[in-house]
């Protein structure tokens, strides 16, 4: 059986002798909520190893974890389960030296109608990110934050546009017919 964790469920399968990697991959897609499942070719040089299972989940962040647990499917599919697992994390950023986390990589409460899309590490593998200050290792990112005018042009042509619709809808249901005498 396999048994597969995320967040707080879990979901154990039964896999069955003859089972082939499609087979289990949509067994995974059609049974686990949350994640995704599917082949990855790696390429004739990796001989045996050349089909992997990839299982990955929906959302991120520490609160969903995804945990694999094989309980013989190993020797059915010669699999290694746990490799390349990536332990699931919340973003973590310093701003003006607070340390700030999210659970994806879009900090949006740091400061106020402003949000960071945080696009790449900057700090070595095996940093300490749970210290209140900084490592010392990895660059400083220089955010600017500036006015978009493109966009409050084109949101301010749109009220103008909505606007202009909403009298001209109001003109024409107070127009008055001279001919029928009605308005």
């Amino acid at each position: 059986s396999l048994t597969i964790g995320y967040g707080s469920a879990s979901t154990t399968l039964t896999v069955t002798a003859g089972t082939t990697l499609q087979g289990l991959v949509t067994q995974i897609n059609d049974s686990v909520d949350g994640v995704q499942a599917y082949i990855m070719d790696t390429g004739a040089d990796a001989g045996a190893d050349r089909y992997r299972v990839v299982i990955s989940g929906d959302e991120t962040g520490s609160d969903h974890e995804l945990t694999i647990t094989n309980s013989g499917l190993s020797s059915a599919f010669d699999l290694s389960v746990g490799a390349g697992i990536s332990q699931a994390a919340d973003s973590v950023a310093w701003v003006n030296g607070v340390r700030v986390t999210d659970g994806d990589n879009d900090l949006n409460c740091v400061v106020d109608g402003v949000v960071f899309h945080l696009y790449e590490t900057t700090v070595a593998s095996g940093a300490d990110l749970t210290s209140a200050t900084p490592p010392a290792s990895g660059s400083a990112v220089t955010a600017t934050v500036g006015r978009n005018i493109e966009a409050m042009v084109s949101n301010l042509e749109d009220v103008v546009t909505a606007y202009n619709a909403v009298t001209s809808y109001i003109r024409n249901q107070n127009a008055l017919d001279t001919s029928a005498g009605i308005r």
